[in-house]
């Protein structure tokens, strides 16, 4: 698509003949650089009338140069109504000599919507008077649309039910979740810069951190499960899943881990495992044989019943039990497991059977079967009394038998009881969870996806809650970039100080800032940049919130072996102390933030304030030190 240029009258007047050569070839030159441009480009007059605009221009809004050239800026169809305001006032704002960098909606020619970056600067003639102006604009649809997404991804990890910590490749935390703060107890500023190890409670085998820190280090990802300490000193049992977010070159940036509260599981098994422990204990050294049918084969054996056939347990495990019955009475035998599959209760209590022992030797014994499930299928648990001299000795006979009925309904009572248990705690803790996922990811596609008007027919609509759910771990890898302000990380600590203090001016008019900075951007560790920024926005926020400062004066500078940071203002100042010591009526979570953020980079944080005279906050860093890895987890 072709641009032109629209002649203005009387711009060539102060130009003289001789010169003209010179401008022809500077246009020319002119010409090629602004076509050639990915930015759009348009040149306004001193009436707001468009007079230029470049192909890229074009290309971004789909309005052709003869359909914009010649028209008054606000009457080109280039803007909504709700954005016209905003324009007027910077268009307004540049007679003033205001040129400052601004953000508005724009309309393309087919009807869609595009957020446009503006710098606009200005054209002045040769006697320096204004006349006119020309803006460079950059199309950053798509990335306010990729911001509100991870705003929202953002909202959603912080509201998971598990705990997510991220730490840097030493292990230092640098962010945790709501989920994470209501599992340990900890608030998320007590952690950050320290060590997970903070939480170990002991009780995992140092073999365990061990095998789990070479898989991390090695670009693996590590499962198990911890025993860690609440900071109230509870411990708990969380499944954890640990996996390392790479740089471009491959090497390890950050370490995510997931951690899920097991801890009424854990406590379900242990009760089971007991249970499990006196259960064998009770049959293994019982006086009576206990035994297990499945599928007519015996599938489990204590040492009396085995013995009393002549056999050790392993050889007796896995015989067909009817092989091992007297001929004469196996019709018995398969009439008692009949009524036992029958669920006839102790069927067969009292029938004596008889047995063919290992050595050929007839042994009477009472039985009585019961049906149970056994590893996941059904099954017969039989008690076995050996009654071999049951003629001579019939009164201990029937003590025998009424103390072994009596074992096998408090065997059966206590296994029931256990596993009634066992079901409760699974459904009312692992089921509550469960329920709380599903409800989570019921509402995560709808918290996910972007209104009609917001979508501009690009973005398009989650098809399935997995789908969306793999989206959002892809996600999670890049919420990393936004802990902390963009420009930070491409133009450093200096720029983004600038930045802030800009914003700061726009939203607090009424306060100026002074700044003043005496040490090079290469002089500042990058380890401490973020922390500096963040005492810096901390101490700016407060004086306009509750200091009535009208003047703020900012110094970075070195100070012989230490970086050092000076904030102070001409407010109506605090009393340090009771501020800091939570007094009722006084707020100072923000100082004692800036306090332990300081204090957890290696600073040092000094506050003084008078009341009626300012306050001045003072910060300074060790520029010698040196960060030490520390192991992680």
């Amino acid at each position: 698509m072709k641009a032109r240029v629209e002649p203005v009258p009387d711009w060539e007047a102060s130009y003289g003949s001789a010169r003209q050569e010179n401008r022809r070839k500077a246009d020319d030159w002119f010409r090629v650089l602004v076509e050639a441009m990915d930015q759009g480009l348009g040149i306004l007059d001193d009436a707001e009338h468009l007079r230029y605009v470049n192909p890229a221009f074009c290309r971004m809004t789909g309005f052709a140069a003869e359909d914009l050239l010649g028209r008054r800026l606000m009457e080109t169809g280039l803007f909504p109504k709700e954005s016209k305001s905003k324009l007027r006032k910077h268009l307004d704002g540049h007679r003033q000599g205001d040129f400052e960098p601004y953000e508005l909606l724009w309309c393309r020619k087919d009807g869609s919507r595009m957020v446009g970056h503006i710098s606009p600067r200005p054209l002045l003639g040769s006697d320096g008077s204004l006349r006119g102006s020309f803006a460079i604009i950059t199309d950053i649809t798509e990335r306010r649309q990729r911001e509100e997404q991870i705003a929202k991804l953002s909202a959603a990890v912080e509201q998971s039910p598990v705990g997510i910590m991220i730490t840097d490749r030493h292990g230092r935390i640098e962010y945790t979740n709501r989920g994470f703060e209501e599992l340990t107890g900890y608030q998320g500023a007590e952690l950050l810069g320290r060590n997970p190890r903070v939480l170990q409670s002991g009780e995992t085998p140092p073999e365990v951190y061990d095998a789990l820190w070479k898989a991390v280090v090695a670009g693996q990802e590590w499962r198990g499960e911890l025993c860690d300490r609440k900071k109230s000193g509870e411990t708990y049992w969380a499944k954890v899943t640990i996996f390392s977010v790479k740089d471009e070159q491959g090497g390890i940036r950050y370490l995510v881990s997931l951690h899920e509260d097991i801890t009424p599981r854990k406590l379900a098994e242990q009760r089971l495992l007991e249970s499990e422990e006196k259960y064998s204990l009770l049959v293994e050294n019982s006086l009576t044989g206990i035994y297990i049918l499945q599928d007519g084969r015996i599938a489990f054996s204590n040492r009396e019943h085995a013995s009393r056939l002549g056999y050790d347990v392993d050889e007796l495990v896995g015989k067909d039990f009817s092989a091992l019955i007297h001929p004469e009475d196996r019709a018995q035998y398969v009439e008692l497991v009949g009524q036992a599959l029958l669920g006839k209760g102790a069927a067969g209590a009292g029938a004596v059977l008889r047995a063919v022992a290992k050595t050929g030797e007839i042994i009477s014994f009472k039985n009585s079967c019961l049906p149970i499930v056994y590893q996941g299928r059904p099954a017969i648990l039989g008690n076995a009394v050996d009654v071999t001299e049951e003629r001579r000795l019939q009164a201990e006979l029937s003590l025998s038998a009424t103390q072994l009925q009596a074992l096998s309904e408090q065997l059966l009572a206590s296994l029931e009881k256990e596993r009634k248990r066992v079901a409760s705690d699974l459904h009312d803790s692992v089921g509550q969870y469960l329920h709380a996922l599903k409800f989570g990811l019921q509402k995560a596609p709808q918290a996910s996806c972007f209104q009609q008007e917001e979508r501009n027919g690009h973005v398009p609509v989650c098809a399935s809650v997995v789908s969306l759910l793999q989206e959002a771990i892809d996600e999670v890898r890049r919420i990393s970039a936004d802990l902390r302000p963009p420009i930070l990380d491409d133009l450093g600590l200096l720029a983004a100080i600038n930045w802030f203090c800009r914003r700061y001016g726009n939203v607090y008019s009424a306060i100026e800032i002074a700044k003043s900075f005496e040490i090079c951007e290469s002089e500042i560790p990058d380890s401490i940049k973020i922390d500096i920024f963040r005492v810096v926005q901390e101490a700016l926020s407060n004086a306009a919130k509750y200091s009535g400062s009208k003047r703020v004066e900012l110094e970075l500078k070195k100070r012989d072996d230490r970086l050092v940071l000076m904030i102070s203002d001409n407010g109506t100042g605090f009393a340090v102390e009771s501020v800091l010591r939570g007094e009722p009526g006084e707020s100072g979570f923000g100082l004692i933030g800036m306090r332990e953020r300081v204090k957890l980079s290696g600073g040092c944080l000094v506050i003084e304030s008078v009341l009626g005279k300012g306050s001045r906050i003072e910060a300074s860093w060790l520029l010698a030190a040196k960060d030490s890895p520390s192991a992680c987890l």
